[in-house]
Formats: structure tokens, C-alpha cells, sequence
């Protein structure tokens, strides 16, 4: 790939650009951070994470914006690397400090059209060394993250070796684009596809109150043993994903809540299917907001049937142009003063070789807690799953003033639903509502 050659944005790219136009406070950066180990070597690690860049497109991404096209190219850029030692103070005021440098690197917006797409900031305090490595959502998703914290580390190990790496550019995120950007021919069909099915849902909420935010509930289970073999087997049962199974119990909780019956979900779908699209290191994933209803009379099994019939007909239409999507949407909507809300979603990752702590360059990866966390917009309800060889792990978020229930409530009632989902199997959907 060179770097004069210009490339479209996918239909995922482009709804994250659109997206930045409508609502930047929504599009801070991945951000992950780590304590490096006490031995490392930072001219290694500069050398590694500065070939991993050269090396994938995607971290070297810039935007190019016209009146009536919106392209992409992959320019060889300097990476924005900092370093900065917390002084004098007592030991827990530095950390406190280190603490706030830390946060404030993920709070600017990066705008592609003149800024790189991945920063990185090191700061020393008490001895240790942190690591900040900000980048893009346009440039990776968090899949793609993944692979580039490994990827960086075996460079790392190969350049302390003193091993010569070949100077070569990786093209399976060119190749994805091309062939992802052939499929806009199918754009207007999808997108009536989308409009019938989106057609008088429940979306709005009043203007004033889409500019609100509310605070936030949060729980994280983690699912093993005897639970998550059940709900193993209930996929094999009813010929389905685990990632259906999670979308039908986030469904039945929120119904059960809410007292609806019709919602729409965001679901975020990576497109690696293929075993050669798995390791690509940029950002391909389209975001689908799906329409899903309940019949209280239908069999939970019915209901689990018909929710994985929905997600794969939403995927046979995913390429669509989000921002066409949504001047439909607001052509429709019964009230001027009434904005699109689409805050509930439900996403899904496959950790089959998930990254191990410590390793050669890192001693652990760094949480950080920041004020924004307990906030979220209102109407947000997401549930994020991760599956690992032996267990599920869920985060559920939700608004707390919306949907009052406390935390230990909330639990409870996820765990009826895992519970009488992989045990009522032929109970009626209202039986199974009723109990949680």
C-alpha cells in the first residue's frame, strides 16, 4: 500500500466519522494503559512500537475530507510519543498526579484529517513506568487493539534479541477495504431494508432530555462451570451463537424492566469471519441497530430461534450508509422536538489467545476510573460479553434514573434470566418475564 493512494471508507468508517460530527464528546479514543515491567528497555520498546506502525496502515491512517467524498491514506507519520516523570509531593499525591496525566490523554479528540491516529504518553512515577497508548475507533476496533498490544510485544522480544525484521508492509487492511468497498453497490438496496425495518420503532426521546446525562448502574458476572456448559449446550440446541443466546437474555431482562415489548439494539458486527481477516490490525466492524419484539405467548425456545433469525438477516444487510439512514428515520418521527436515541446496545468478543500478564514488556495493564464512567446518556442499556476458553464474562451498564434498580437488584435478575433461559427452555415468554 503507498502512501500517495487514496482509499473509501467503509460503511463502518464512515458512520464513526458521521457519528464524530454529530456527537465528538461521544468519540474519545481506545485507551489502554499499562505498567511497564522494571527491567524493560525503552529504546527497544521505541523501536518496536515504531515498526509496528510502519508496518500496519490502519495506525498510520488520515482522512481526507471533500465537498463530496470522504477518502482515506496511509501517509508514514511520526508517532506522537511523550515522557514525563512526576516530581516532589509525597508518594500518594504523585500517584494521584500520574493518575490525572494518565486520564487527560485520552480526552482530546483526534482529528485524522491532521493528527495521527495513536499516541502514546510514558510517565515515570515512584520507580515505575506507565504506559498510555491512545488510538482512533476510525483506525481499530477493539479486536484490532488486541492484536496490536501483541504484535507490539513479540517485536519488542525480537528487537532485544537483536533480530532484523523484514521491511515489509502488512496489506490485509488494504485488501479488506477493496473488498468491503466493492459491496456499495448493494448500499441502496440495504438500505430499504433498514428503513422498513426500523420504521415507527421506539427511538425518540424528547430533544431536551437526548442532551442529559444520567448516572449509571453498572455489574460484571462471570459465567463458568456447570452455567456456562448449560449455555453452551442451549446453542448447540437451538443451531445458534452464544452471542444470540446473550442478545435473548439482555432482551428478556430489558423487557421485563422496561415493560415493552419492541426495542432496538446496537450491535456491533466485526466482519472476521474468515480465518485471514482474524489477526488484521485496523477497524472493521459495522454497527448494526437491530429491531427485536416479543410475543409473551411464544416459547422461550421460539423466542431464542427468532432472535438469531433476526441478528443473520441483519448481517446480510449490513452494508448501508448510516447518515441516509437517519435523515429517513428523522423524516419520520411524529415530533420535531424529538431526537434519536439509540443508546441501548449488546457486543460480543471471542478471547481465544487472550494477551497474559506479565509478559516481556508489561507487568500488568492499568485501569483506570475516571468521573466520566458514572455517567452514561439517558436510555443507555448495554451489555458487553467476553468469551474465554472456560467462561463468560458480562459488564451491564444501564440508567440508573430511567431504570432505577440498584446494582445487587440488577445482578438478581440477570442470573434468573441465565438461569430460567437455560432451564424453562419450553416456558412461555410472559412465564418467563414474570419471574425475574
Amino acid at each position: 500500500m503507498t502512501s500517495s493512494k487514496m482509499y473509501l471508507l467503509t460503511s463502518g468508517q464512515r458512520y464513526l466519522y458521521n457519528r464524530l460530527k454529530s456527537a465528538p464528546t461521544l468519540c474519545k479514543p481506545f485507551q489502554r494503559v499499562y505498567r511497564f515491567r522494571q527491567n524493560y528497555k525503552y529504546i527497544e520498546f521505541i523501536k518496536a512500537l515504531q515498526y509496528t506502525v510502519s508496518k500496519h496502515p490502519a495506525l498510520r491512517l488520515q482522512i481526507n475530507e471533500a465537498p463530496n467524498s470522504l477518502t482515506q491514506h496511509f501517509p508514514n507519520l511520526n508517532i506522537d510519543i511523550t515522557k514525563e516523570e512526576v516530581k516532589g509531593l509525597g508518594k500518594l499525591f504523585k500517584s494521584i498526579y500520574a493518575n490525572i496525566l494518565l486520564k487527560e490523554e485520552s480526552k482530546p479528540i483526534m482529528d485524522l484529517r491532521t493528527e495521527p491516529p495513536l499516541k502514546a504518553k510514558i510517565v515515570k512515577v515512584n520507580g515505575e513506568s506507565l504506559l498510555s497508548i491512545c488510538i482512533d475507533h476510525i483506525s481499530v476496533d477493539e479486536i484490532a487493539f488486541d492484536n496490536f498490544e501483541k504484535e507490539l510485544i513479540d517485536n519488542y522480544t525480537l528487537f532485544c534479541c537483536n533480530s532484523i525484521l523484514p521491511d515489509s508492509e502488512c496489506n490485509s487492511f488494504s485488501e479488506y477495504i477493496l473488498r468491503e468497498t466493492k459491496q456499495r453497490i448493494r448500499e441502496n438496496e440495504n438500505l430499504t431494508y433498514w428503513q422498513n425495518h426500523l420504521k415507527e420503532a421506539p427511538l425518540y426521546f424528547p430533544a431536551s432530555a437526548t442532551k442529559k446525562m444520567h448516572p449509571a448502574g453498572f455489574i460484571k458476572m462471570q459465567l463458568k462451570g456447570e452455567t456456562y456448559t448449560s449455555l453452551l449446550l442451549l446453542c448447540k440446541k437451538n443451531k445458534c451463537s452464544l452471542f444470540n443466546i446473550v442478545v435473548a437474555c439482555q432482551l428478556l431482562l430489558l423487557f421485563s424492566i422496561d415493560k415493552t415489548t419492541d426495542a432496538v439494539i446496537g450491535i456491533p458486527i466485526s466482519n472476521r469471519s474468515r480465518p485471514q481477516d482474524h489477526k488484521i490490525i485496523g477497524n472493521l466492524v459495522s454497527p448494526l441497530y437491530v429491531r427485536f419484539t416479543i410475543n409473551p405467548n411464544e416459547s422461550i425456545e421460539c423466542f431464542i430461534q427468532r432472535t438469531r433469525d433476526t441478528v443473520l438477516a441483519s448481517i446480510l444487510h449490513k452494508q448501508y450508509d448510516y447518515s441516509s439512514l437517519i435523515r429517513f428515520l428523522l423524516s419520520t418521527r411524529q415530533s420535531n422536538n424529538s431526537r434519536i436515541n439509540l443508546s441501548k446496545g449488546c457486543s460480543f468478543i471471542m478471547h481465544s489467545d487472550p494477551l497474559q500478564f506479565p509478559n516481556a514488556l508489561f507487568s500488568e495493564r492499568v485501569y483506570l476510573i475516571t468521573a466520566s464512567s458514572s455517567k452514561v446518556p439517558i436510555g443507555y442499556f448495554t451489555l458487553g460479553a467476553h468469551q474465554f476458553t472456560q467462561s463468560l464474562s458480562l459488564d451491564l451498564a444501564w440508567d440508573k434514573i430511567l431504570w432505577p434498580v440498584n446494582p445487587t437488584e440488577m445482578r438478581n435478575k440477570l442470573q434468573v434470566v441465565i438461569e430460567l433461559i437455560t432451564t424453562a427452555n419450553s416456558n412461555r415468554c410472559n412465564e418467563v418475564i414474570n419471574k425475574i
